[in-house]
């Protein structure tokens, strides 16, 4: 058409409403004596599914991680595209090898949307494998470069399975010192061969590691 009246009394060849509950709108179209009136209702849904959606999630490189869009939507558009495996699928896998922020746009069958987002951690941590708690300051603690940024817990057993040091919030300071209840006082545990745990939000590690003086 060449002129355009809406019921709003706009002329433009779109409108833009925002109702409160369920409105018609008309449009009346004109071409010089062609003249035609269509109309539309614009439906409100008065309130959202409730629904759960995590902020954070971790991973490590090569792990397959399956990410549940929110519950009670009708269809959904996954971004970036590259990163997941379908863009428009209830749930998606995570295909990145970087830390990366998924964004998910969730519409009801009544056209509501919601955007929310999902930081994906990707977990690589650089483990030595053994350190010297002789007191020279050099390479006194078993250090994990990567837990000053994440918090992990740290459990180290000796060869008969008993544990020798525990950490719920490890800060890289084990320095060598047995500080299970099994041990007799807070002596250094002998040289050799232990074996750790390193979990962070359920990314575990496992290895052994040497201690020589």
């Amino acid at each position: 058409g060449k002129t355009y009246l809406w019921s709003t009394g706009e002329t433009g060849t779109t409108i833009v409403v925002s109702p409160a509950s369920p409105t018609s709108y008309s449009v009346t179209i004109s071409d010089g004596s062609c003249v035609q009136t269509l109309s539309t209702v614009a439906q409100v849904s008065t309130e959202l599914p409730e629904y759960s959606f995590p902020d954070t999630l971790y991973t490590q490189p090569n792990d397959v991680l399956l990410i549940a869009g929110p519950e009670g939507f009708d269809s959904y558009l996954w971004s970036p595209t590259s990163l997941v495996s379908d863009t428009t699928g209830s749930s998606v896998y995570f295909l990145g090898e970087q830390s990366a922020t998924l964004v998910v746009e969730s519409t009801t069958n009544e056209g509501c949307v919601i955007t929310d987002s999902v930081r994906i951690i990707v977990v690589k941590l650089t483990i030595p494998n053994g350190f010297s708690p002789n007191f020279d300051n050099i390479n006194d603690t078993f250090v994990v470069p990567e837990l000053y940024e994440f918090r992990g817990s740290l459990t180290v057993w000796n060869r008969w399975g008993d544990i020798v040091y525990e950490s719920s919030n490890y800060q890289n300071d084990w320095n060598g010192t047995c500080s299970s209840p099994s041990c007799i006082g807070n002596q250094k545990v002998p040289d050799g061969t232990y074996f750790y745990l390193i979990d962070i939000s359920g990314i575990t590690f496992k290895g052994y590691l040497t201690i020589k003086e």
